[in-house]
């Protein structure tokens, strides 16, 4: 019995230790950074990457704003994509931008870095966000400051940098509409999953589209679209509540794979 019971011990210790290691994996040999330089309400954004091995390295990037007024009435994404190489220990800008930034405007920018198509370096910030919005409590960039988030404690940024994130992939109109109603019922959820919630529009049958709604690597709903509010709300409050659904039963299954 206390063979088994210390074969058992040993067995979480080793689960707590992988989840640690996995954790601390990003920005261990590329680091992700973004500076923001503010000047009134405009922002100059650069994203850099900096090779921490004595090897050469070949990668890519992605680098994506999405600005959200408060009242969540309209929503945009841009992405910069691009392929480089890093020398031993060299520091590379990868990408840089200018936005404007109305008082009502929450940005967020997101850097990843890619190796093989795995990430292995990435930096998150929020501006014109609320501090303890999520888990991550991002900083609140204001006028006059000069901030990069890697002062944030490296553990917090690698765990949930991406956490509660809602990306939009939409052709038309009544796509963006019934995104809006989606991300207004999942913030009125006050849902914060730890997986990238992705709306996707994708051409169908015809001149039909076709809805996708995919949290992490998972569709958990999909259907063809028509362009009636009431239709779109109706399945906005249904695919947010799949949504959810399968973020509990991820994180269930968490605890229990760290359980046994």
């Amino acid at each position: 019995m206390l063979f088994k019971n210390l074969k058992k011990a040993l067995f979480i210790i080793w689960i707590l230790l992988s989840i640690q290691l996995q954790a601390q994996i990003f920005n261990t040999e590329v680091e992700a950074k973004i500076k923001v330089s503010p000047q009134g309400n405009i922002y100059t954004l650069t994203g850099s990457a900096l090779n921490k091995t004595d090897l050469n390295k070949s990668l890519s990037y992605s680098m994506s704003v999405i600005k959200n007024n408060k009242n969540q009435e309209t929503s945009s994404k841009t992405d910069q994509k691009g392929l480089f190489v890093l020398e031993p220990n060299e520091r590379k800008n990868l990408s840089s931008s200018t936005i404007n930034a109305e008082e009502d405007q929450r940005i967020i920018v997101f850097l990843l870095i890619y190796q093989d198509s795995l990430v292995v370096g990435k930096d998150r910030i929020v501006i014109n966000g609320l501090e303890g919005e999520d888990n991550l409590q991002p900083m609140v960039i204001r006028e006059g400051e000069e901030l990069d988030i890697n002062e944030a404690p490296d553990n917090e940024v690698d765990v949930v940098l991406l956490k509660g994130l809602v990306m939009e992939d939409t052709k038309t109109k009544p796509g963006r509409d019934f995104y809006k109603f989606f991300y207004n019922s999942y913030t009125a959820n006050n849902i914060n999953g730890e997986e990238i919630v992705k709306v996707q529009e994708v051409l169908a049958m015809g001149s039909n589209t076709q809805l996708k709604i995919w949290v992490g690597q998972d569709i958990v709903a999909q259907f063809f679209l028509n362009p009636r509010a009431s239709f779109l709300k109706e399945k906005a409050e249904q695919s947010v509540y799949l949504v959810n659904r399968h973020l509990i039963g991820l994180k269930e299954a968490k605890k229990q794979k760290i359980r046994y």
